[in-house]
């Protein structure tokens, strides 16, 4: 008798589980989670970086990237204790619209990123600062913001 409760049970949750209404609610709902779950790591990153203690320190861009559907990309690597981070800065003000030719020549050059200094990997590229050529080299943990 359990047995045969069992098939029916399974039964029914196959046929529920077909039903295309229902496929595109679990669909929708995990896709709701997920993108919500990304906003909200990223604004808690965002506060940490704002608000929390953070250095900064030397990157150097190491490579131009673009696709046909998004904005043009720089990734970036710094040191912080002797450690290599890497980061991601998408290019969506006025320099996206620089030529492709103008911004590979930014690979190689060097400019201050902040970090957050309980965590590094979340840090911010400052693209609009460059390193001068009369500075060489960073201190181990970054250079303390003047407060």
């Amino acid at each position: 008798m359990q047995s045969i409760r069992k098939e029916e049970n399974n039964i029914v949750m196959k046929a529920f589980f077909k039903d295309k209404k229902v496929q595109n609610i679990i669909g929708g709902l995990f896709f709701i989670i997920f993108f919500g779950w990304i906003i909200i790591t990223g604004q808690a990153n965002k506060r940490k970086l704002k608000d929390g203690p953070s250095n900064y320190t030397i990157a150097t861009i190491t490579e131009f990237s673009y696709g046909s559907k998004v904005a043009p990309w720089f990734d970036y690597k710094f040191e912080v204790k002797k450690q290599v981070y890497k980061g991601c800065y998408s290019i969506a003000d006025k320099m996206g619209k620089l030529p492709s030719e103008v911004l590979h020549s930014y690979v190689g050059k060097r400019f201050y990123v902040k970090f957050y200094v309980a965590d590094p990997d979340i840090n911010e590229l400052l693209i609009y600062s460059p390193i001068p050529d009369s500075i060489k080299s960073a201190p181990e943990g970054g250079w303390k913001p003047r407060r």
